[in-house]
């Protein structure tokens, strides 16, 4: 925040979508879903259509390729601060985004309980039933992570370490039993990869947001995090 609501920032998102060219958009704290998919309908038009959204709480997903509305069938234990779509490209490729805004501040607990809530999902996606997953589907989380406390959720996430019982058995969660790949994006101009920062705040600089991803069947390309204040005029 401020988000899409403040007509003064509006201009500068306008800048940021087109210059970058996105398939899809992973959103967090967003209050107006119908406010977001218009801005991006008329910041990024498309020459077939309007863009492709679901929404969950605050979270909402824009994709230029169509959601397969049909999944997932049956959230399981996935948290509600959890919000998965799967796509489905031109060429017949789908892939799975998990948009996520994790509990903030020092609720650690509930950060963990929603960390292991994702593994539990995807240990269910991989078991090859009816409405899950097909084997080798790439998949993404990223979001707000909120991760402000201990490193464990984290960890979960990446390596699949389930904390609390009630969310069934560790699980590796990249499709060859290995950890997902950590994106690490850094600023497009300075060496630093924090996401958030307030001078006025007892909270460091941390890097609260994040992209974790299947690295058995994706290629991370490009990866930066946009910092306004450490860009040139010319950059801007």
């Amino acid at each position: 925040r401020p988000g899409f609501d403040d007509q003064e920032v509006r201009d500068e998102f306008a800048r940021i979508f087109q210059a970058i060219q996105p398939d899809v958009i992973l959103l967090q704290e967003q209050d107006n879903e119908r406010l977001a998919l218009s801005l991006i309908d008329q910041w990024l038009p498309l020459e077939d259509g309007d863009w492709y959204m679901e929404s969950l709480t605050d979270k909402v997903t824009l994709s230029r390729f169509p959601i397969q509305q049909e999944w997932p069938q049956s959230r399981g234990q996935l948290h509600e601060r959890i919000l998965a779509t799967l796509i489905e490209r031109e060429d017949g490729q789908r892939v799975a985004l998990l948009n996520a805004h994790l509990s903030c501040c020092e609720d650690d607990v509930s950060r963990q309980r929603e960390a292991d809530s994702f593994i539990s999902f995807i240990r269910e996606q991989q078991r090859g039933e009816p409405g899950t997953l097909e084997n080798g589907t790439p998949f993404l989380l990223a979001g707000d992570f909120n991760l402000v406390m201990t490193q464990q959720p984290l960890d979960t996430l990446l390596g699949g370490e389930v904390i609390y019982s009630a969310f069934g058995d560790s699980n590796a969660p990249d499709w060859d039993g290995s950890w997902l790949a950590d994106a690490v994006p850094r600023h497009s101009h300075q060496a630093m990869t924090y996401t958030w920062r307030s001078d006025f705040s007892w909270y460091w600089p941390g890097r609260l947001d994040f992209c974790v991803y299947t690295d058995s069947v994706l290629t991370l390309e490009k990866a930066f995090v946009v910092d306004a204040e450490s860009m040139d005029a010319g950059s801007l």
